[in-house]
């Protein structure tokens, strides 16, 4: 879902129970660097957001991966993710990294990796209703400007991984490879923040 004007994927205010999983959302078809022929959506994949969620109970992430192995939301011109609706979940996802979770120039989103602006809503933990015996929280790295905003209240941040890449495919994720420019977390509101992995990075 990649070379749209706009946001690669949107779901809008009355989307409810919707699974988004797995796709690559701005980089090529296999995730595994930039978008080519972009100069209409100024160099990146998407010259919106990755994903758009206005409505509310909405889950972003799954474990169906296949040759695509989880959610992928890079090289967009906003955020990977942006979320204004409530209650909703994202996990098992890479948000500025390629599809492998390695760190390749160009794929950072150019406004952050997630904002959330709605209230209730979660990035790390997987829901109670995905049964899995290996749960993934999200890989936020490489991004221009904070790896999550918050402004709305209620949120949960939990277990997540900030400035972790791959040194190469197939490898487990190290820190202090790919550090967001911003803050790893920016919290205005009254949210909840706990566990998350950010190495030497920004907190």
């Amino acid at each position: 879902m990649s070379g749209n004007i706009g946001n690669g994927i949107q779901l809008t205010t009355n989307a409810t129970g919707v699974i988004v999983d797995p796709n690559v959302v701005g980089p090529n078809t296999y995730g595994t660097g930039a978008l080519t022929g972009t100069s209409a959506t100024n160099g990146y994949g998407n010259g919106g957001n990755g994903i758009l969620v206005e409505g509310s109970g909405n889950y972003i992430g799954g474990y169906n991966g296949s040759v695509i192995p989880q959610n992928t939301f890079s090289d967009n011109q906003l955020y990977g993710i942006k979320i204004t609706g409530n209650n909703n979940y994202v996990f098992n996802a890479s948000i500025g990294l390629a599809t492998s979770l390695t760190a390749v120039t160009g794929l950072g989103n150019g406004a952050g990796g997630v904002l959330i602006t709605g209230t209730g809503n979660s990035v790390g933990p997987t829901p109670p209703a995905f049964s899995t015996t290996t749960p993934v929280t999200a890989y936020i790295s490489s991004n221009t400007g904070n790896g999550v905003t918050l402004t709305g209240s209620s949120n949960t941040v939990t277990g997540n991984y900030f400035g972790y890449a791959a040194l190469t495919t197939a490898t487990t994720p190290v820190p202090d490879q790919a550090c967001n420019t911003g803050f790893s977390i920016a919290n205005s509101g009254s949210n909840t923040v706990s566990s998350n992995n950010v190495g030497n990075c920004a907190p």
